[in-house]
């Protein structure tokens, strides 16, 4: 095998291997996958708030709760004074009834608020809640697709590792100038050698000089396309 057929094999390696490059990306399970892997960020990025706001709203409970139960005691501690006798005087139990009617005030106040925020909290966890359901079923649905993607992934990669010990292999066998040749010319190409498709090379699709034709056949030396640059190859 001579060193352009070399060089020509090794082209078209290196277009399979970068066909598998493309090829996963282009995978049909993949954009559903990075579908779905927003949507999962997305989900978990709300659940992360909801939960801190959860804190707040608990802590927010607490302290409402606390100033509570701290009014009832403050009531029942008057209404002790009243029945263990330490009253001395009429002004005295005025003024502690006076009291009263004020912290019982205050504490229907503090029950309406209280209860309304434990509607409101239980509504926000049923909330939560359907959002860490949802959450799981979308990694459920995440986790699904990225095993069938791993495994379709697997086969191209396979096929990707074989193209590239082929390459490697021929790379050894193909003369150092011929191949910096072959990567500068891929520096502005994609396909460095083209094939003479007819009379025209099948990179720029120029007409070629019949003596070029001839020389590319006779394979004495590497020729190049007038017109782009190209090594030109014509198959045995």
């Amino acid at each position: 095998m001579g060193q352009l057929d070399l060089l020509w094999e090794y082209q078209e390696l290196e277009q399979k291997m970068a066909s598998c490059q493309k090829e996963k990306k282009k995978l049909p399970v993949r954009h559903k996958l990075v579908k779905l892997k927003r949507n999962l960020m997305k989900q978990q990025d709300k659940l992360l708030k909801l939960n801190e706001e959860a804190d707040k709203k608990s802590n927010e409970l607490s302290k409402i709760h606390h100033e509570y139960e701290s009014m009832v005691s403050s009531l029942n501690s008057d209404r002790d004074k009243i029945t263990d006798g330490s009253i001395k005087n009429l002004k005295q139990l005025e003024q502690i009834e006076k009291n009263a009617d004020n912290l019982k005030q205050k504490i229907d106040k503090k029950e309406e608020e209280l209860l309304q925020f434990m509607k409101d909290f239980e509504q926000f966890n049923r909330e939560l809640d359907s959002i860490r359901r949802y959450l799981a079923k979308v990694k459920r649905n995440y986790n699904a697709i990225k095993s069938e993607y791993d495994q379709e992934v697997r086969v191209i990669n396979q096929g990707y590792r074989e193209a590239k010990q082929k390459r490697d292999e021929l790379k050894k066998q193909i003369d150092k100038e011929l191949l910096n040749k072959y990567q500068t010319l891929k520096s502005n190409y994609q396909m460095p050698v083209a094939i003479i498709n007819g009379t025209c090379c099948d990179g720029c699709n120029m007409q070629l000089a019949s003596l070029v034709v001839q020389n590319v056949k006779a394979r004495e030396k590497v020729v190049e396309c007038e017109n782009c640059g190209r090594i030109l190859y014509m198959p045995k």
